[in-house]
């Protein structure tokens, strides 16, 4: 994954839409397995199910655990599902779609791929989720260029810096 980009944070008002790109070194295939399929999601996010197909549920952070760190456990419905390009979801059935959480994918070249993830947010959500994605899509990228698992840090040290730098950058 190239380069520690930051997310884009965009909007006034009650909302905002945080978008985060990154680009992979793997296939457009292979970062598609790593979003949509439970074994490899846990190896970079959390354990969990996906139902693979549009209208199937999304749901990370088994028996009560918190899906990402003490983040909020992820239990929604999948809206698009376009392999191996677009996957769409809510993060749970009693948000609004402002909760849709969208990744699309474009490959690159033969071994590169952009990730894009966007997610809009109450305003007031809208510095830790920029950090929390972030730090997620890092993850996600170390997952596929090393093919071993990547845990939650037991520590939030990297996800509190950058929440320091996205409050420093859009307030």
């Amino acid at each position: 994954m190239n380069g520690p980009e930051l997310a884009t944070v965009m909007g006034h008002g009650k909302y905002r839409q945080v978008e985060v790109r990154r680009r992979v070194d793997a296939t457009v295939e292979d970062v598609w397995e790593a979003i949509t399929v439970a074994d490899q999601v846990q190896q970079w996010w959390a354990p969990g199910q996906i139902d693979a197909c549009e209208g199937g549920r999304v749901k990370l952070g088994d028996d009560g655990d918190a899906c990402d760190g003490d983040g909020p456990v992820l239990d929604g419905k999948i809206k698009v599902f376009i392999p191996p390009h677009i996957f769409a979801f809510t993060w749970h059935d009693d948000y609004d779609d402002a909760g849709l959480v969208r990744f699309d994918l474009v490959q690159l070249a033969d071994d590169v791929t952009q990730v894009t993830l966007v997610q809009n947010v109450p305003s007031k959500d809208a510095v830790p989720a920029a950090a929390g994605w972030h730090e997620l899509l890092e993850r996600l990228g170390q997952y596929l260029t090393s093919g071993e698992s990547v845990s939650v840090p037991e520590d939030d040290s990297r996800f509190r810096a950058l929440c320091a730098t996205y409050e420093a950058t859009i307030g």
